[in-house]
């Protein structure tokens, strides 16, 4: 009995290379499906630690920021105490210069009340000096009355006054020197002169016109 080979359809064969050609593409669709997944994963990674680090700048950034609007108002407290020192210093310094002028015033004041000084301790120099001139008249008047009274008494002669009293003596001017012809008493106890009351005793009272001129 004879052997018949057995034949494949062309349609069979046709189906048979579609489906090994769709398996290829099949097998290298899915390397690269793998491939682009993995690359497309270290992008996603790559991305991630991009933001990440964007974020953690953004952080020191906003961080700086803080720090850096923290300085400025700190700054700006500086500032605002300098330019309070600043007008405390010019009110200080007009204030020194104020005294400045009140202290110059005041030595003004003091040397021209120095100069009053000096006026009246020449015044009352001068006046010292016309009573020390008084001082000795009243003391030579005193002296002449007491010997006057004593040579009355032990005489019985009259004696006048004049011979006592030398006319020089008499209309000497106050304002001369303290030289009266060199006659100062020195014996007080024959002066009678009373301070509290600033008169002479009766017998010299009634020569007060001599003592005037």
């Amino acid at each position: 009995m004879c052997k018949q080979s057995r034949r494949v359809p062309n349609s069979a064969r046709k189906t048979s290379a579609v489906d090994e050609i769709i398996s290829k593409l099949k097998d290298l669709l899915d390397y690269h499906s793998q491939d682009a997944q993995t690359k497309i994963a270290e992008e996603v990674q790559r991305h991630s630690l991009t933001k990440n680090n964007l974020i953690e700048a953004q952080e020191k950034l906003s961080v700086l920021q803080h720090t850096i609007e923290f300085q400025c108002e700190q700054m700006n407290v500086q500032q605002q105490t300098i330019t309070k020192l600043g007008d405390q210093i010019g009110s200080q310094q007009q204030t020194i210069a104020e005294q400045g002028e009140q202290i110059r015033s005041q030595q003004q004041t003091i040397g021209e009340q120095g100069e009053q000084i000096r006026s009246q301790q020449q015044t009352i120099g001068e006046q010292e000096k016309r009573l020390n001139l008084q001082n000795d008249k009243l003391e030579y008047i005193c002296q002449k009355l007491t010997d006057f009274e004593e040579t009355k008494n032990s005489s019985s002669k009259n004696h006048s006054l004049t011979s006592y009293f030398p006319e020089p003596f008499l209309n000497k001017d106050d304002d001369d020197d303290d030289d009266d012809n060199g006659v100062r008493s020195t014996d007080d106890k024959n002066h009678q002169w009373n301070s509290d009351e600033q008169q002479f005793n009766p017998p010299l009272r009634q020569l007060g016109t001599l003592v005037d001129r």
